[in-house]
């Protein structure tokens, strides 16, 4: 991303549009609908087992003891009595309104850029948080409760400014502001200390240097150069780029 992030920009607007829309509410729906799927398995091992112990099973399977539409009537019934109704809703609408958000920022440049200008405004948020804090909220004096709130909603408003205005642009600056903030994440326990105590790269003065660092190397590469992948770096991010490809391809259909 850092260095060819403008290759995948509706890859990127895909998931960037679904992780604001609902990525964390989907996230928690998964772990539920997986505990509602464990909980179907053992209750259907428990029903074969009681279905085996029954009087005249002699050794008969479940299937075996009762015609197809028999079976699959009480293994729906088994089903609809052991999953939550309200969490599978949750999930399906969850789910739904991220592929919505996904189409809609997809098919439409004014909710791409808004998508990818509230993606920076978050990013903005942390850097002006880090600097500057403290000034943040002695400024708004006893009311500093409303500090965190407004500073949200300016970097927010100046993150959609300055991706409307760029453009396509904003992409790459976006995928070089993220990308570098992947690589220094991934790579902050392997640089050696004297302290044991993990490091938040988010606060960590020298892990945000080496993102700007980063971050600008990648921006001016990929406005100076271009962001195309070069061979053989190509081969190796192919399923990325034909998944953009296909969004692409999806938006003109």
């Amino acid at each position: 991303m850092v260095f060819y992030g403008g290759s995948f920009t509706y890859l990127i607007a895909a998931i960037e549009a679904y992780h604001l829309s609902g990525w964390e509410k989907t996230k928690k729906c998964y772990s539920e609908l997986y505990r509602n799927y464990s909980n179907v398995v053992e209750a259907d091992a428990a029903d074969d087992r009681k279905l085996q112990e029954k009087d005249g099973a002699e050794g008969k399977t479940p299937e075996e003891m009762m015609s197809d539409e028999d079976y699959l009537n009480h293994k729906l019934d088994l089903v609809l009595k052991v999953i939550s109704p309200q969490q599978a809703f949750d999930a399906a609408a969850a789910i739904l309104a991220g592929f919505f958000a996904i189409v809609a920022t997809l098919k439409y440049g004014a909710a791409a850029s808004i998508t990818l200008g509230v993606a920076m405004g978050f990013m903005f948020e942390k850097a002006v948080k880090l600097v500057c804090q403290r000034d943040v909220q002695y400024l708004f004096g006893e009311h500093r409760a409303w500090a965190s709130p407004v500073l949200s909603a300016l970097c927010c408003i100046a993150g959609v400014t300055l991706s409307s205005v760029m453009g396509e642009t904003a992409f790459v600056l976006y995928s070089a502001l993220k990308g570098s903030d992947f690589v220094v994440h991934a790579c902050k326990d392997l640089v050696p200390r004297e302290s044991t105590e993990q490091v938040d790269s988010d606060t960590d003065m020298a892990c945000v240097l080496a993102k700007l660092v980063l971050a600008v190397l990648g921006f001016v590469k990929q406005v100076a150069w271009g962001y195309g992948v070069w061979f053989p770096l190509n081969l190796v991010v192919s399923p990325f780029l034909i998944a953009d490809w296909v969004l692409g391809a999806a938006v003109v259909w």
